[in-house]
C-alpha cells in the first residue's frame, strides 16, 4: 500500500469509514493501533467542535450536544482545505436535513456563516469617482456594485464595518431594492421593483454611511 493510500485509510478510520489497515499512519503514539486511533479520533472531535463554535458561537449556545453534532458534521462533510476557516458552508443544509430540526436554528446557522464570510471577504474601498455617473447617466444605464461579503438573507442584510461583521433588518421596499440590485438589475428596474415607498436619496446616504456601496458602473450595450 502506498503512503498516500495509508494516509487515506487512516482518515477513513478516524471518520469511522473503515478499519485501520496499518500503524504507519500513527507516528509517536504508544499503546497500539486501537489506542492510537482513539487518540487521533479524540483530537479530531475536539477540533470539529472548537472550529464550528468559533464560527457559529450563537448556534453553539443554542444547540444541545453541539459536540456530537459537530463530529457528525465533520464525518459527513470533512474539511477539504488546510484552512479550517473555510469549513462550515454546508452546515445550514446539514441541519435542515435533520428530522425535527428547528427552522430557527437553520436560519441562525445561515446568518452566522454569512457574518463569517463577510469578515473574511476581500478588502475594497469606495470608488468615489464612480458616483459622478449618477449625474451623467440615466438610471437604466447604471448598475450598482456592493462591497465583497455583503449578503441578503431574506430581509436581513449582512456586511462588514471595518473588521467587524454586522447585520440589520431591512424594511420591505429596501429589501426588494437591494435584492434587485444584487441580482444585477439596472438601477431603473430596481427602483420600479421597490415602488414609490423607497426614497432613493435617503437610501444612497445610508449605503454610503454604512459602507454598503462599492462602485457605480455604466452598463455597456
Amino acid at each position: 500500500m502506498s503512503l498516500m493510500s495509508e494516509q487515506q485509510a487512516l482518515l477513513d478510520a478516524i471518520l469511522n469509514r473503515g478499519p485501520l489497515l496499518s500503524a504507519r499512519g500513527l507516528p509517536g503514539v504508544q499503546g497500539g493501533e486501537a489506542r492510537g486511533l482513539q487518540a487521533y479520533r479524540g483530537n479530531a472531535q475536539g477540533l470539529a467542535e472548537n472550529t464550528l463554535a468559533s464560527v457559529f458561537p450563537r448556534l453553539h449556545d443554542a444547540v444541545e450536544d453541539f459536540d456530537t453534532m459537530a463530529w457528525t458534521f465533520w464525518r459527513r462533510h470533512p474539511p477539504v482545505a488546510g484552512d479550517l476557516g473555510l469549513w462550515g458552508a454546508e452546515l445550514p443544509g446539514f441541519l435542515a436535513a435533520q428530522p425535527g430540526m428547528d427552522p430557527a436554528l437553520v436560519d441562525l446557522a445561515r446568518l452566522e456563516w454569512a457574518l463569517h464570510q463577510a469578515e473574511s471577504a476581500a478588502d475594497e474601498g469606495l470608488d468615489a469617482a464612480s458616483l459622478s455617473l449618477f449625474g451623467t447617466q440615466e438610471p437604466q444605464a447604471l448598475r450598482l456594485r456592493f462591497m465583497p461579503g455583503l449578503a441578503l438573507l431574506g430581509q436581513t442584510l449582512v456586511w462588514r464595518q471595518g473588521w467587524r461583521a454586522v447585520s440589520m433588518e431591512l424594511e420591505g421596499a429596501n429589501a426588494v431594492f437591494m435584492r434587485s440590485l444584487m441580482q444585477g438589475t439596472n438601477l431603473h428596474e430596481a427602483l420600479l421593483a421597490a415602488g414609490e415607498s423607497l426614497d432613493f436619496s435617503t437610501w444612497l446616504q445610508q449605503a454610503l454611511r454604512e459602507t454598503w456601496l462599492w462602485r457605480v458602473e455604466e452598463i455597456q450595450e
